[in-house]
């Protein structure tokens, strides 16, 4: 099908989803199409909006018209700007790839009636309670993905596509290995997840009979993000952003509180790393061993776990943090011992010195004529 097509060269999951919402909206809106039956498409509806796509590509229409009379239809319906971009940006793309090119008449019209984006949305900053209640609220195939994703810094994209010979399990950590075919910079990275996540991966294993080359979640991005809503309404978190009507939680919240959170412990170029961005790294970290960095991530993987109560964390922090401070000032009182120590060395040594000199004047003197002795003795007595 010439939708399928066009969505196949498409790599995020996510957008597709976006996508796909937004041609179907249009081809609604070109043929005045009966209303859909719930508040969601059901798959055999899709099916029948892309026979449409079809047919629409072969009635030879103006299609510039049509895309400015979509864009009017929705600022008439006060859908918001984002929505109306995206959307524009879904239809466009589809007529590109179908080789449909709207001419530079019809692109000032509408960059004319799209309205601007508007402010940005206000970011949402997840608590870690928030995020254990979001656990709470979930069976083991949704825990499993969020302890990945907070725990590693990975996108959903790139965590749907692990196979279980991509993972790698030890006592404590896991390390997770993400092929170049489904990251952004397109080059192969690992990252690391927590003890608590291998233990849920492992009973996930053992339930559902996981194999070598199985892949880990066998569902589309649109199914883990309808379980994620569903979750999120459960743990009453589904509120939605003012005039733009987003949810204010989404999968990529977890990679924001993954590198926030282990920022506060370790360098931060190390998360970086770990998440992807290689633009934010030094020439030392692109090639940071994975030895060390494994050492780094220990040290602030509990900022990143939600077996422990928040206050139990904060002590623990709190302790962890007293220790540090209290092995400096350790450290600090052992070199300063060693400091006092060469001192009073270097002060006996110049006290044998002084005395090694004064046995040595008396006995230069023991060799001389009474009269210059008595001369020297006189005149020490006359200097004093």
């Amino acid at each position: 099908m010439t939708v399928k097509s066009f969505l196949d060269d498409i790599r995020m999951a996510s957008t597709r989803t976006s996508y796909v919402t937004g041609i179907c909206t249009f081809i609604h809106f070109i043929y005045c199409l009966p209303p859909i039956k719930g508040k969601r498409r059901t798959k055999e509806e899709r099916e029948i909006y892309f026979k449409k796509c079809d047919e629409y590509l072969e009635e030879n229409r103006n299609y510039g018209d049509d895309l400015i009379a979509f864009i009017k239809n929705m600022n008439e319906k006060h859908c918001s700007p984002q929505l109306i971009n995206v959307n524009t940006t879904a239809v466009k793309g589809f007529l590109i790839h179908h080789r449909i090119i709207l001419d530079e008449f019809d692109l000032r019209r509408v960059k004319k009636i799209k309205p601007p984006l508007g402010p940005v949305k206000r970011k949402y900053d997840i608590s870690h309670e928030e995020i254990r209640k979001i656990l709470t609220h979930t069976h083991i195939t949704l825990k499993l993905i969020i302890l990945i994703l907070v725990s590693s810094g990975a996108r959903i994209d790139e965590v749907l596509t692990l196979t279980l010979k991509d993972v790698e399990l030890h006592d404590n950590y896991g390390i997770i290995y993400i092929s170049r075919e489904n990251t952004n910079t397109k080059k192969q990275r690992y990252s690391f997840i927590s003890q608590e996540a291998v233990e849920i991966l492992k009973e996930y294993i053992r339930k559902e009979g996981k194999k070598d080359n199985d892949r880990l979640f066998d569902f589309t991005y649109e199914n883990a993000n309808y379980m994620f809503n569903l979750a999120l309404k459960n743990a009453g978190l589904d509120g939605r952003n003012e005039n733009i009507n987003t949810r204010k939680i989404s999968f990529h919240i977890f990679r924001v509180y993954f590198l926030s959170q282990m920022k506060l412990v370790i360098s931060p170029e190390i998360p970086e790393m770990l998440a992807g961005h290689e633009g934010y790294l030094t020439q030392n970290y692109r090639n940071y061993p994975q030895k060390q960095a494994l050492e780094e991530y220990l040290k602030a993987v509990k900022m990143v776990t939600f077996e422990m109560p928040q206050d139990v964390r904060e002590m623990q922090t709190k302790f962890e943090k007293e220790l540090a401070e209290n092995t400096q000032l350790v450290k600090n009182l052992v070199i300063e011992n060693q400091q006092l120590k060469q001192q009073v060395r270097t002060i006996a040594d110049t006290v044998a010195q002084l005395y090694k000199l004064r046995d040595s004047i008396q006995d230069t003197m023991a060799i001389m004529p009474p009269e210059i002795q008595k001369k020297i003795s006189d005149g020490c007595r006359g200097n004093g």
